[in-house]
């Protein structure tokens, strides 16, 4: 279901994932901030560098996965650092782990756009068809996000059709 930016945002707390799509990080940041304010669930922060640093201090989450293997985020109970950006393994192990500890956690998949720069389209593919259609089983939420570049004409057709909610700021 395709929601837009003025309609009811309570939409993306809902168990399932959300694809995010924005001009830049400022306009993530604002959308973000009144719905993880009201998130009841523990959230799990996977970066690829691209850190919402203002709102990664305002919720504190309960555990972040860095994908780069440099975390520089304060604030957060747990921190597991990658071996290096392809460690895919790693990643889902570390993600699917956290998840089964955590009752209706909210991931947030920080950014989708420094993912691919490290990583190439099938592989993207594969991961995240894997890790949505897992999704479809638990009580989680999953929210992407992914700032407009030359890529989207083959990656956002092919998010949509894995996430329920399509967002656009």
């Amino acid at each position: 279901m395709k929601i837009s930016a003025e309609q009811n945002k309570d939409q993306v707390l809902k168990q399932g994932a959300t694809l995010l799509i924005a001009d830049n990080l400022e306009q993530v940041y604002g959308f973000l901030r009144p719905i993880i304010k009201k998130q009841r669930s523990q959230i799990i922060y996977v970066t690829y560098g691209g850190v919402l640093n203002k709102l990664v201090r305002e919720i504190s989450p309960s555990f972040i996965i860095d994908c780069t293997g440099s975390c520089s985020i304060q604030g957060s109970s747990g921190k597991h650092l990658l071996s290096g950006p392809g460690s895919l393994t790693e990643l889902s192990l570390q993600l699917l782990s956290r998840c089964e500890k955590i009752d209706q956690p909210m991931v947030i998949f920080n950014s989708i756009n420094l993912f691919l720069a490290h990583n190439d389209i099938s592989l993207f593919k594969r991961f995240f068809m894997y890790l949505l259609t897992r999704n479809q089983q638990k009580s989680r939420s999953y929210l992407l996000i992914y700032l407009e570049d030359e890529h989207q004409t083959e990656v956002v057709p092919f998010l949509n059709s894995l996430v329920d909610n399509l967002v656009r700021l």
